[in-house]
């Protein structure tokens, strides 16, 4: 299931799924760079539909995943935004750069 409490344990590289209590319920992520996996995570936030956003200092991304499987559903590293009919679209400046995420500290 998806309740409990989600803690960033940035020296372990994971997410921390905890009771209510304090009590170990499991992890999501080990150390990596590929999707699924993390470096530094810093940052939380759960969605109402599911979803655990996690930012990484060390990888320098968002990783989104399903609370229930704790499998990455998605990896950001370039700032979008949607569209009127819901189609991501890349955010440049006026020169054509694509703005990447820096270091995110937050979610």
């Amino acid at each position: 299931g998806g309740s409990g409490l989600f803690v960033c344990d940035s020296g372990n590289h994971c997410v921390q799924v905890l009771t209510r209590s304090g009590g170990f319920l499991r992890q999501i992520g080990s150390q990596g760079y590929q999707s699924g996996f993390m470096d530094h995570p810093i940052g939380v936030c759960v969605d109402g539909e599911g979803r655990l956003a996690v930012s990484e200092w060390g990888n320098a991304r968002l990783q989104i995943f399903d609370v229930a499987t704790g499998s990455c559903v998605r990896v950001v590293k370039e700032l979008a935004w949607c569209d009127s009919r819901g189609e991501e679209v890349l955010e440049a400046d006026p020169s054509g750069f694509i703005r990447e995420l820096g270091l995110p500290v937050g979610v």
